[in-house]
């Protein structure tokens, strides 16, 4: 059996299973509790409660930074597989983002990547609203 270190088991058996970085900083952002806590029985069982603490807000960190050097293209279909999960549009969700991301936010995020984070769903948000606005006829 391999002995993985929390972070190793949080990044290669729970995030990787997930499809796309949206799907994968949902996740982690719900693991948090309203004191900004992660909470995860499985590996809180196997590393301990402080290990996970750690290894989630490391992977969480992670995550976002990796999210925010993608290409909006990318983060367009990885927003809209995300909504999909939810059984939502992809508006919807980046809606929900844009109104509440202080969650998805990795705890160590400073005010530049709030920004930059708050710009990209923004982005998204307007690509997104501007794909499902049907186009007039010329008069």
């Amino acid at each position: 059996m391999t002995l993985y270190s929390a972070l190793e088991d949080l990044a290669s058996r729970t995030l990787m299973a997930l499809p796309g970085r949206f799907s994968r900083l949902l996740y982690l952002a719900g693991l948090r509790d309203l004191r900004g806590r992660y909470s995860h029985w499985g590996l809180n069982l196997m590393h301990g409660e402080e290990e996970v603490q750690r290894a989630a807000a490391e992977s969480h960190g992670q995550v976002l930074a990796d999210l925010l050097r993608t290409p909006l293209q990318n983060l367009e279909l990885d927003a809209i597989h995300a909504a999909r999960q939810h059984g939502q549009s992809s508006e919807k969700v980046l809606s929900d983002m844009q109104d509440n991301p202080s969650p998805l936010l990795a705890p160590d995020a400073g005010p530049e990547t709030q920004k930059h984070f708050s710009s990209v769903l923004m982005a998204l948000a307007r690509l997104a609203r501007a794909k499902h606005v049907p186009i007039g006829r010329a008069s």
